[in-house]
């Protein structure tokens, strides 16, 4: 079957951390860790992307944006940064750290 979170992490040439993280489950949220090891990063942006996954996109464009996702907590220190938020179903958040 499929994998309820599908997910991707690049450093940019900044050394800034990007993170991006889908929850594919049309039924369920996700509860997510990340941890950072070695390295003291503050989230800088968080946007989370989500919708109703029986919903007609195509219509009504608007119906899903962008926006503000501000609930994640995130602990630096310079052993390792961990970040645990929760994602609601169909959806997408980019993190990017610093």
């Amino acid at each position: 079957g499929v994998r309820q979170l599908s997910h991707s992490a690049s450093i940019d040439e900044s050394g800034a951390v990007h993170v991006t993280i889908a929850n594919l489950s049309d039924t369920d949220g996700a509860d997510v860790a990340l941890y950072f090891d070695q390295c003291a990063l503050q989230l800088q942006e968080g946007c989370l992307l989500a919708g109703d996954a029986h919903a007609q996109h195509l219509a009504a464009p608007q119906a899903v944006r962008p926006e503000a996702f501000d609930r994640v907590e995130a602990q630096a220190a310079p052993e390792g940064t961990s970040a645990k938020f929760s994602l609601p179903r169909c959806s997408v958040a980019r993190l990017s750290f610093a």
